[in-house]
């Protein structure tokens, strides 16, 4: 048993649920009112039922002061993987006046194949209120599976024509996943010949681990806006419906621009490299003039400006569109509007874009750093330091100073990124600098929060230089608001060398 602690970067990390009674009764013994403390759980005792490993679960419960008297809580005892989340704030010291209730929840994340009895305990004084707890952490492969991108715009489509677009199904899960059957909002069954929305390919068996691409085709038959949901789901319902927003607009030809496909998807690309996708825009039911052609964000363009041009009925004029993804990792999401001038007078036509940005693997880069540690539930963090420097100043790039402008002003080429802050564990954070002029940096971790147990952990460090590991680099026996100094790059501009350290200091910028 151990002293539950919160601290402040994890306050969802805290509170579960409790329960037990300790007697605070009011009698009278010769004359002089006596005053007893009572408190208990609601309920008094939780069941998770099977949980499996590497998932976690959460119940809810509620602390209650029973009695008149205020009740001061002096600590709780929270056994191994069970934790307390839901608090702002501490519970430790905390005073409850008569009838004052908390409420919080118990979570488990069960580590291996086990059955659990277990109690949690809040002491105030001489007194102890419990939760009577029972788990079983079971080893059970299972589907995960989400869409990506969730959304689906097909702009706007000519009545009684088709178009066409695609979305990824991610399973992260351990067990391969099949999607058997897809429901529209609009209508509360099963798709139909007829509607607006339709998807064959179903069943779609997706991977243990992996995607597959589920294709979706509108075909408005009104002037309308068609706005719905797709509902995709497994055939016994052991796993939630997917959820695809859909939307996408009919038109009735008649002088317009109508832009095929009407959303440009990239997928992920590596931050410092352009991908390029087409489209062709032409001229429905009249003749058009194309005016002009912009993007709404910077990180979309036009690979060359838009020229005007007269189209005759059913004429066409194609272009590419250029994602040139920059800064932190992100899903980006923007517009081409094509200004032109049709029967209605000036109208735009407008394809949806959308790409996500990812950090370069570490053979193109000049210094990546990775950082993993081997607990669950704690917040390791990895910094990296220009010469000169020290931790957590603006010559630090850390969880608070994610991409510092260290190099030309404005050019984003030269900047080191801290792609995630992982505030739980396992890792991985990573650190990368795309290029640099030479110089020398320091890798630094720091140990900012542990769970309820204060556990110390297990750090492990890789450095790649110029594309090739130049070491891997463990710290055992690592402890809340520990320092330890990796090491130190040495950069020449096109290649380096990495000096250890593995020293370590205490710090005082942790919440332990």
């Amino acid at each position: 048993m151990s002293i539950v602690r919160f601290p402040e970067k994890l306050l969802p990390l805290a509170l579960a649920s409790f329960a037990s009674v300790v007697f605070m009764s009011c009698q009278d013994d010769g004359g002089v009112a006596v005053l007893t403390v009572s408190g208990a759980f609601e309920p008094a005792s939780v069941d998770f039922g099977e949980v499996p490993v590497g998932m976690s679960k959460a119940l809810p419960v509620i602390l209650k002061n029973t009695g008149r008297p205020a009740l001061t809580i002096d600590s709780v005892e929270v056994p191994a993987n069970f934790a307390l989340r839901g608090l702002k704030g501490l519970l430790e010291g905390r005073v409850l006046a008569s009838g004052e209730e908390v409420d919080f929840e118990v979570l488990y994340f069960p580590e291996a194949a086990e059955s659990r009895t277990e109690q949690i305990r809040v002491l105030s004084d001489n007194l102890v209120i419990t939760l009577d707890i029972t788990a079983v952490g079971v080893i059970r492969a299972v589907p995960v599976l989400t869409v990506v991108p969730d959304t689906l715009d097909f702009g706007t489509v000519p009545v009684n024509t088709t178009q066409q677009a695609s979305v990824t199904i991610q399973n992260s899960g351990t067990a391969d996943g099949v999607l058997s059957r897809a429901v529209l909002l609009s209508t509360g069954v099963d798709i139909r010949a007829g509607d607006p929305y339709l998807t064959s390919s179903l069943p779609l068996t997706v991977p243990a681990g992996g995607t597959a691409q589920l294709d979706v085709v509108f075909t408005p038959q009104q002037a309308i806006a068609y706005n719905d949901i797709m509902y995709l789901h497994t055939p016994d319902g052991s796993h939630a419906p997917v959820e695809l927003i859909l939307g996408g607009t009919g038109l009735t030809p008649a002088g317009n621009v109508v832009c095929n496909p009407s959303l440009l998807a990239y997928g992920p690309v590596e931050r410092g490299t352009v991908e390029t996708r087409s489209v062709t825009c032409s001229a429905m039911g009249g003749p058009v003039r194309i005016i002009a052609g912009s993007t709404d964000t910077a990180l979309f363009a036009l690979a060359q400006p838009l020229a005007n041009a007269d189209l005759m009925p059913g004429a066409t004029v194609s272009m590419d569109v250029e994602f040139r993804p920059e800064g932190l990792p992100r899903q980006v999401n923007g517009s081409l509007v094509i200004d032109y001038n049709g029967a209605n007078g000036v109208q735009q036509a407008v394809v949806n874009l959308t790409g996500e940005v990812i950090p370069p693997p570490p053979d193109v880069t000049a210094v990546t750093a990775i950082l993993t540690w081997n607990t669950n539930q704690h917040d390791v963090d990895i910094h990296f330091v220009r010469a000169g420097g020290s931790t957590f100043s603006n010559d630090d790039c850390y969880y608070a100073n994610l991409s510092p402008d260290w190099g030309t002003p404005g050019d984003q080429s030269d900047n080191p990124f801290l792609d995630v802050d992982d505030l739980d564990g396992y890792g991985p954070e990573t650190i990368n600098l795309g290029a640099s002029a030479p110089g020398s940096y320091e890798v630094w971790v720091h140990y900012y929060s542990s769970d309820a147990f204060d556990r110390p952990t297990e750090p492990t460090v890789e450095i790649y230089i110029a594309g090739t590991l130049a070491g891997t680099f463990r710290r055992p026996g690592f402890t809340c608001n520990q320092l330890w100094h990796v090491g130190t790059v040495q950069w020449d501009g096109s290649n380096g060398t990495f000096t250890p350290s593995n020293t370590v200091t205490m710090s005082n910028r942790g919440s332990c």
